[in-house]
């Protein structure tokens, strides 16, 4: 064969990897989608309760960031009515704050669980792509697909992780397809 021969078979194989890659990562998407469900997000009505200003920490001013957590913030609350103006002291319900906390704690939780499905996902076929030599274009397919799938999970569950569990996870990473490529992809 000669060089341009070559070159075409090259760029049709990285090419055909290229959109098993792809496809690969939407079918896994959309495979998780299908049988994983996203938490469905409770709509928290947002209706201030009447309190007493005796059980204000803050009326009407900031609340220092570091005491968000464990004071109460009040505000006045005009209301106009036929009648004329009326205000009242009013608070965060409970409820309302109990019910975002819950939406919040789905949310994490169900993007670790899919960080973890995403990561292994991805390291088996990752795997499979090293093992499968044969036949380049599905090779490196199945390993850019691997890749993709553990990028994606590690974008969904990204603000969830500590800085630690970020380096270590890239890290890590890096040394495996490093490895992977000094053992499996050299000439």
């Amino acid at each position: 064969m000669d060089n341009g021969t070559k070159m075409g078979m090259n760029v049709k194989t990285w090419f055909m990897a290229l959109g098993i890659g792809i496809l690969l990562a939407v079918f896994i998407g959309l495979g998780i989608n299908t049988f994983y469900e996203k938490p469905e997000v409770n709509n928290c009505n947002h209706n201030p309760i009447e309190v007493d200003e005796s059980q204000c920490d803050y009326l009407d001013q900031p609340v220092p960031v570091k005491e968000q957590e464990i004071k109460t913030y009040c505000w006045t609350q005009r209301e106009f009515t036929e009648e004329g103006e009326t205000t009242k002291i009013v608070t965060e319900d409970p409820k309302y704050t109990e019910c975002l906390e819950k939406n919040q704690e789905e949310r994490e939780n169900y993007s670790r669980n899919l960080f973890l499905i995403l990561l292994v996902l991805g390291i088996i076929f990752i795997i499979i792509g090293v093992f499968i030599s044969d036949v380049v274009a599905v090779s490196g397919g199945l390993m850019f697909g691997g890749i993709i799938n553990i990028i994606h999970g590690i974008v969904r569950y990204w603000f969830q992780m500590s800085n630690y569990l970020r380096l270590g996870v890239i890290g890590v990473g890096l040394i495996v397809l490093i490895g992977i490529a000094f053992w499996k992809l050299r000439d």
